[in-house]
């Protein structure tokens, strides 16, 4: 049973306990009105503790026969309290109905298990990474109900306003039982705990959330938010990731090593002015990093068509990130066609390229102009049918079957380097 609901329930008992209160009293003043009242208070009182249990434990438990036994207790005592010719000994009564309620109070705190809910909120399935070895390890807990809950996301129009939705629930792995967002109502389940990786809540100028998915609402519905970076770093921690919305709200914030926890803490203690809040962030590692360590080449299938491309030929994971090409759009845009030219002629190597999923919906809602130069590269590649291009949600696949990396800096790299396999970043002026 959740905690809050049991939470909820000691309330009840407690509400009960004082209408017992009165009960005594109203008996030995034989006010049988007032008796009869409250007794039917008390009944329907220990009628929702009995449903409540039952909905969440199912049917058939001690705490439900007790409640059983005492809503028939409740019943004989007005029968009884009617009747003139009895005798109402006020002590008595309610001496047993305390007793009763202290036994289902203590059945209800000790025989039924309190049990957690823990939810996760990914909106875009290609960093699904940054939470899944949370999200198994919180499955395997037997006290713990874990639910992976896609949400929506919109790109951004250039004056602020959302655009076209997107829903990935579709595409998570097979092993991922995900539940769609209509389907779980946040503000009603109040889950324990809230796990996000979207930092942004509305300050994100290419993508956002639903409003109701702003971790600034978030929190309003949980005992506990705690925010995971989709992204690595390394040892460095660019200043503005440390105090966006999903840091300053969270409760918790995961980060990767130590050197990270300290900029986070340095940063949010310079934007808030508290001081001592380097408890908020915990350097256990990132789920990116687990997800790496854990997957290889058996754990995926590859298309047909990537499949006879490779054959035994070695694979260049080839990475365009965003901030580059807004940085550098013309060069970059160049850059990309060069490297296509020069590994696709070298008949021993595979290209694998992988932009980032938010290219072209950045590059449409930032840097129009050359959105139209950059989907000509993009569609003379695919159709050449000389390389792969990879717009996936799964990057752990094409790490695994690349021997080696070339691309810009940022997460890919910090990750490929955990497999000890050659990394090269492109510098964008520079064409072969």
């Amino acid at each position: 049973m959740r905690k809050h609901v049991k939470e909820q329930l000691y309330g009840l008992f407690d509400t009960i306990g004082e209408a017992h209160r009165e009960l005594g009293q109203y008996i030995r003043n034989r006010d049988v009105g007032n008796v009869v009242d409250l007794l039917t208070a008390c009944q329907s009182a220990a009628i929702f503790v009995g449903n409540t249990v039952e909905k969440s434990e199912g049917e058939g438990t001690k705490a439900v026969s007790l409640l059983e036994i005492y809503t028939e207790e409740l019943y004989k005592t007005s029968v009884m309290i009617q009747d003139d010719s009895s005798d109402n000994n006020a002590d008595t009564i309610m001496c047993n109905l305390d007793n009763q309620i202290d036994e289902i109070i203590h059945c209800v705190k000790y025989d039924i298990p309190e049990r957690s809910e823990v939810v996760f909120l990914p909106y875009n399935a290609s960093m699904w990474d940054s939470l899944e070895s949370v999200w198994m390890a919180a499955s395997e807990d037997e006290k713990c109900d874990a639910y992976v809950v896609p949400i929506p996301y919109f790109d951004k129009n250039s004056d602020g306003t959302l655009g076209k939705m997107h829903y990935d629930i579709g595409n998570y792995p097979d092993y991922v039982p995900v539940v769609s967002y209509k389907d779980y109502v946040i503000e009603e389940r109040k889950p324990d705990v809230i796990f996000i990786h979207n930092p942004y809540d509305g300050y994100n100028k290419v993508t956002s959330v639903l409003p109701g998915h702003f971790s600034k609402e978030l929190r309003k519905h949980t005992n506990k938010l705690v925010y995971i970076p989709y992204f690595v770093s390394g040892d460095t921690v660019p200043e503005h990731f440390c105090v966006l919305p999903g840091t300053m709200y969270a409760d918790y914030v995961i980060v990767e090593n130590e050197s990270a926890r300290k900029i986070y803490a340095r940063e949010y203690e310079k934007a808030t002015g508290k001081k001592g809040t380097g408890d908020k962030f915990i350097a256990l590692g990132s789920p990116k990093f687990d997800r790496v360590a854990r997957l290889g080449r058996e754990d995926f299938v590859l298309p047909d068509e990537w499949r006879k491309l490779i054959k035994d030929r070695k694979v260049v994971l080839y990475n365009t990130s965003v901030q580059n090409l807004m940085n550098y759009t013309d060069e970059v845009i160049k850059k990309i066609r060069n490297t296509i030219d020069i590994i696709t002629n070298n008949k021993d190597v595979v290209l694998w390229w992988r932009p980032h999923p938010l290219t072209e919906y950045t590059l449409k809602s930032m840097k129009a102009e050359y959105y139209g130069d950059y989907m000509k590269v993009v569609e003379d590649y695919r159709k050449s049918g000389i390389g792969i291009y990879d717009d996936s949600a799964d990057l752990e696949r094409a790490i695994a079957f690349s021997d080696a990396y070339y691309g810009d800096k940022g997460s890919i790299p910090v990750l490929y380097e955990k497999t000890g396999k050659p990394i090269m970043i492109q510098d964008p002026y520079l064409l072969g």
